[in-house]
């Protein structure tokens, strides 16, 4: 029997895959986490409308994978002041991406929630 003092133990690759998969988890999911922490009182918000400026659908080309942002730009206007909003979402589906896209035309009327104590800060009702 050979004994190789220098092999790292089995518990120790399970437990790097294991952080190695939580790690690529959150890479990919990131957007749509930090998107659900900025915006977690979000529908509590009171309901404004907002005119779509602008909208459009980005490839990411990547070494192994092709990925979409689809990101629709809207104005609205709080107690005479006008301000800027932006929804992304992103999708490994250019149609999933188009879709978002088509849904919000230019110049369509859409429904936001303002947050109140900041009304800089808003949200797309998708």
């Amino acid at each position: 029997m050979i004994h190789n003092s220098d092999a790292m133990p089995i518990w120790f690759d399970l437990a790097f895959l294991a952080l190695f998969g939580i790690g690529l988890f959150v890479a990919i999911r990131w957007p749509r986490l930090w998107r659900s922490v900025r915006f977690a009182d979000s529908s509590n918000w009171p309901v404004m409308p907002a005119t779509v400026e602008e909208v459009n659908v980005q490839p990411h080309y990547r070494r192994s994978s092709t990925t979409y942002t689809a990101e629709v730009v809207y104005s609205y206007q709080v107690g005479g002041e006008y301000y800027s909003g932006r929804y992304t979402a992103e999708s490994f589906s250019e149609e999933d991406a188009n879709a978002i896209a088509s849904k919000h035309p230019r110049a369509s009327k859409v429904q936001i929630h303002v947050n109140p104590a900041k009304p800089e800060v808003s949200d797309l009702i998708p």
